[in-house]
């Protein structure tokens, strides 16, 4: 994958049916990516995820406070990235909710029913019993089939909405590498590793990052594993922060979740939230629009 010059498009985060595809393309032409570099089957994932929700809306959004904050990190880190750095690193962060839709198996009904589990505005609690919600978005009628499906991919009668919710990092993770021979190694390790605070600490890290103080030390070292681990984490501090504001999230901050995370005594971690905090006092910070 070559660096090109984009140019400026417009992003459109309310169009007709017919025209979602077009903000698929248009995002990868945003950062100068064409089809061709892209997997067919992240392809067909991404539309159906452009169809049945507002996910891939989220992800343009971070997308765009995330080349925002880019040349920032020269002052805050002393770190300045390549052309082809961030055109792959901008590719993770739209790539990296792909997992939302299932795991690499799935079929087109699995998928959606998927997604439509995902996107569930009512069940707002962790504990929220999975067959409950099943019920709740498809009603009695499909519990069953449903269920069976999601039982033959790992959940049990005692799994939780928090379960489901985990899964789809996991499922991002197999289905990117499923393709890593036509995947930068980068933009995989960006989109792979954005749970990785996950119950303080111990969520999927594919790429190894440093996560003990030893191993933040050392980056000071390295300037490519530093540039790699900064690129990795500003996008775990935006898509907190974001999902906060999408939701409407009162009472909890981006800082006090990532904090949870681990990431207490993170000197990275405690930069970019500092940072985040303050831009976003702009409202226009995550506008997808020009």
């Amino acid at each position: 994958m070559r660096p090109t010059d984009p140019g400026k498009l417009t992003w459109f985060p309310h169009v007709p049916l017919e025209r979602k595809s077009d903000l698929v393309l248009s995002s990868f032409e945003n950062i100068g990516v064409g089809l061709s570099d892209i997997p067919k089957d992240i392809l067909k994932r991404l539309n159906t995820i452009e169809l049945e929700s507002h996910f891939n809306e989220n992800s343009r959004r971070i997308e765009i406070a995330y080349n925002k904050l880019l040349p920032e990190m020269v002052n805050l880190f002393g770190v300045k990235f390549s052309k082809l750095e961030i055109q792959e690193a901008r590719l993770g962060v739209l790539l990296h909710d792909v997992g939302k839709i299932g795991p690499p198996e799935a079929d087109r009904r699995m998928q959606r029913d998927i997604i439509d589990l995902f996107a569930e505005d009512k069940i707002l609690r962790p504990t929220t019993a999975l067959r409950d919600a099943v019920v709740l978005r498809f009603g009695q009628a499909r519990e069953e089939e449903v269920m069976k499906i999601l039982l033959s991919h790992g959940f049990t009668e005692e799994s939780t909405m928090l379960d489901f919710w985990n899964a789809h990092s996991e499922w991002g993770i197999a289905v990117l590498e499923s393709h890593k021979d036509k995947l930068p190694g980068l933009t995989r390790l960006v989109a792979e590793s954005h749970h990785m605070g996950r119950g303080g600490g111990k969520g999927p890290n594919p790429f190894r990052l440093p996560q003990t103080p030893e191993g933040l030390s050392a980056l000071e070292d390295n300037m490519e594993e530093k540039k790699k681990y900064i690129l990795a984490l500003l996008l775990i501090v935006l898509d907190k922060f974001e999902a906060i504001k999408s939701r409407g999230g009162q009472g909890v901050t981006g800082r006090d979740i990532l904090l949870k995370e681990g990431f207490e005594k993170n000197p990275y971690m405690q930069g970019l939230i500092t940072l985040v905090e303050e831009k976003i006092k702009d409202p226009k910070f995550f506008n997808t629009e020009s």
